[in-house]
């Protein structure tokens, strides 16, 4: 659900750009050199514009080697250095750009975007404002500084930069979205999963075909519902809690998620059947995404339903935790979700950090991490400091059988983080600079999970900050635990 939005960056075509970067058709012809470098110019915008990318960096770079002083190819460099997944390195081109050539409103966007992917929002916001004072007719413009705004938690700036984007660009489906996710963040419900409905519309969405209509909240009046898991593991968990709700609306309820949830899921009251996803479906009238859920029910802040748990695992004797003499509390740890989320740059925290709650003598730690994450515990030899129970993991149901015995979970934003508050454990959740809308912003807890508190970056990239909290925190935490008084 928290997918952040791509900026549209912008490149020089061939034959255009200014004075000062592109010389004239006069100056060209009586200079071989220039001459070669406009060639190659070209030659590489055409690689770009058919996506053979590493070929146009080739040319730009034989270009610049004539002609050092074209801020186009450089402005373009950092467009296709970008797209390669490398952007320390477009910043450093667009950097180049923007000191030969202080009058393109596309470059100081392009800056702009790449500033904020970095995390330096604060000098980004600064790029595309310049660039919205040069071109105060783009609507990719405002889209980007409202992005950026965003991030920076100026959500009534941000949402009148939108506007501005809407206006000029009407009904564009990324600029509802982004707007959508700024009101969510600032605690609009209402408005924020009403411009959410458009998700469809977006370029990396696959929406399901279906005969059968999408549901509007009506009486079922003996129908059946099928609503169907879209998104991630952390989604699916989140709105499950939606789903004994419509137990009152007059018809049967048939649930399709993540064979990974199946288990954890099949106590959930009111659904009459819970299907794999991949699996044929039964007979159904009606179709639902569980993310729509909350639009249709017309849930507000006050509105949200929290009663915990509403998850709850069958104790299995394969998990069952080990604790040894003289601790007082178990904590369980993760420190990264999905590799290929496209904010985990952002999300996920480097495992080091959480070496510094290994110190406690009085707390056992354990690890509910999986996937290739899980390696730092090796590559650390610290085995004997904070034990890994994946290799014992095989479900999610396993996973909250282990959270089930614990006095805390301390993660970052991942699914991990939405099963224990689910299942009602005191859960810390470590958040970024820039948080995902549901964690809203300004705020130490969640009204999606009443066990859940929040610990927030004073500054992008400031993780530091968070466990000299998180650390002072657990000792008022450790302290009030009934064993610890014992």
């Amino acid at each position: 659900m928290g997918r952040p939005a791509r900026p549209r960056d912008t490149g020089t075509k061939a034959g255009a750009g200014g004075a000062a970067s592109a010389p004239g058709g006069a100056a060209v012809q009586g200079n071989p050199g220039l001459a070669r470098a406009e060639g190659h110019f070209r030659a590489a915008a055409k690689h770009q514009a058919a996506g053979r990318l590493d070929e146009a960096l080739t040319d730009y770079a034989k270009a610049l080697a004539l002609n050092p002083a074209d801020a186009r190819a450089y402005n373009n460099m950092g467009v296709a250095l970008r797209a390669l997944g490398r952007p320390e390195a477009a910043l450093a081109a667009y950097r180049r750009s923007a000191a030969l050539r202080q009058d393109d409103p596309g470059l100081f966007s392009n800056m702009g975007n790449i500033l904020r992917h970095l995390g330096q929002q604060a000098e980004g916001a600064e790029c595309l404002r310049r660039s919205v004072a040069m071109r105060p007719d783009s609507a990719d413009g405002w889209r980007n500084l409202g992005l950026v705004l965003r991030d920076l938690g100026a959500l009534e700036e941000a949402i009148a930069s939108f506007d501005r984007a809407d206006a000029l660009r009407p009904n564009h489906t990324d600029t509802i979205w982004d707007r959508a996710y700024a009101y969510l963040l600032k605690g609009d419900l209402a408005a924020g999963f009403a411009g959410y409905e458009v998700r469809w519309g977006l370029a990396e969405a696959k929406p399901r075909a279906f005969e059968q209509p999408q549901w509007d909240g009506g009486d079922l009046a003996g129908r059946t519902l099928l609503v169907y898991a879209e998104q991630g593991f952390g989604d699916t968990i989140q709105f499950a809690r939606y789903l004994p709700q419509l137990a009152g609306k007059g018809g049967r309820v048939v649930v399709e998620c993540q064979p990974e949830l199946m288990e954890l899921m099949t106590g959930i009251a009111g659904v009459e059947r819970f299907v794999a996803k991949g699996e044929a479906l039964p007979d159904f009238d009606l179709q639902c995404p569980l993310v729509s859920l909350p639009h249709i029910l017309g849930t507000v802040l006050e509105t949200i339903p929290a009663e915990i748990p509403y998850l709850s695992v069958a104790p299995g004797d394969g998990q069952r935790l080990e604790t040894a003499p003289g601790i007082a509390a178990r904590i369980g740890l993760a420190w990264g979700g999905s590799p290929t989320h496209k904010n985990d740059r952002n999300r996920s925290i480097p495992f080091e950090h959480y070496l510094r709650l290994a110190e406690r003598p009085d707390a056992m730690l354990y690890s509910l991490q999986k996937g290739g994450r899980t390696e730092a515990l090796q590559s650390s030899a610290c085995a004997a400091l904070i034990r890994n129970l994946a290799p014992r993991i095989e479900s999610f149901a396993d996973t909250a059988r282990f959270i089930e015995q614990l006095d805390l979970v301390i993660t970052c934003d991942t699914s991990v983080a939405h099963l224990a508050g689910a299942l009602g454990k005191p859960v810390w959740v470590l958040l970024p600079f820039a948080p995902d809308w549901r964690w809203l912003r300004d705020r130490p807890d969640s009204p999606w999970y009443p066990t859940m508190r929040l610990f927030r970056q004073a500054e992008p990239g400031g993780w530091d900050g968070v466990f000299d909290a998180v650390r002072a925190a657990l000792d008022g935490f450790v302290a009030g635990l009934p064993q610890a008084s014992s």
